[in-house]
């Protein structure tokens, strides 16, 4: 696999975001958003200290459900999200979240994490509205229109579906070289889902170089 620039990591438990930020000496800015009802899981985002990252902001919401960080990676401005949805109210939770992006985006947006809901279903109309209104765009089914696969198994009904995406808006589509799941081998949702962003990894412009900058969702 190749190296990540950055780690957007949802509902981790708080020894898992300590050996990274502690252990992994690769990521060592680290940003932290906790439930309030638990202070062992929360949304983290990660930045590797191998490329340049001059860091712009940071915020956080949704009950500690979700967290923004912007800077400049690589010479370019980007602003990243990780979140968690609730299991209820995700609709609500997904406007409060993108509302309250609006005022704090700059440049590249990416928007990654665990949605709670299926795209899939034709009973999603309101959560496809709001995407296009805010002119989201889904990176994996964009670069796999035809293709099929899942984020997360539901042991109890024996069904598969997904549940976790990257978002970036259209007028940022020329910068998504990739998009992919891995396999879920040991938990009900894969252990990482990845973009690619033409040339961030190595310190190449994010608009050019044909190296890929990773920015994988991982749950633990």
């Amino acid at each position: 696999m190749e190296e990540a620039c950055a780690r957007c990591v949802y509902s981790g438990n708080a020894l898992s975001l300590r050996r990274y930020s502690l252990t992994d000496r690769r990521f060592p800015h680290v940003y932290h958003s906790t439930f309030p009802d638990s202070k062992m899981k929360g949304v983290s985002i990660l930045i590797s200290g191998a490329i340049p990252w001059d860091l712009a902001g940071v915020r956080t919401g949704g009950a500690g459900r979700y967290l923004f960080v912007k800077g400049t990676l690589v010479g370019r401005k980007i602003t990243l999200v990780t979140l968690y949805a609730p299991n209820s109210g995700e609709i609500p939770f997904l406007d409060e979240t993108l509302t309250d992006l609006e005022g704090f985006t700059e440049e590249v947006l990416v928007l990654g994490g665990n949605f709670n809901f299926c795209l899939s279903r034709s009973s999603q109309t309101k959560v496809k509205d709001l995407l296009h209104t805010h002119q989201l765009l889904d990176t994996w089914r964009t670069l796999h229109p035809t293709s099929r696969d899942y984020t997360f198994y539901s042991i109890p009904h024996d069904t598969y579906s997904r549940l976790d995406y990257f978002f970036i808006p259209h007028g940022n589509l020329e910068v998504l070289t990739g998009a992919h799941i891995d396999p879920i081998m040991f938990s009900d949702h894969p252990r990482v889902m990845r973009v690619h962003l033409p040339g961030a990894a190595r310190g190449e412009e994010l608009t050019g170089g044909k190296r890929s900058a990773l920015l994988p969702v991982t749950p633990l």
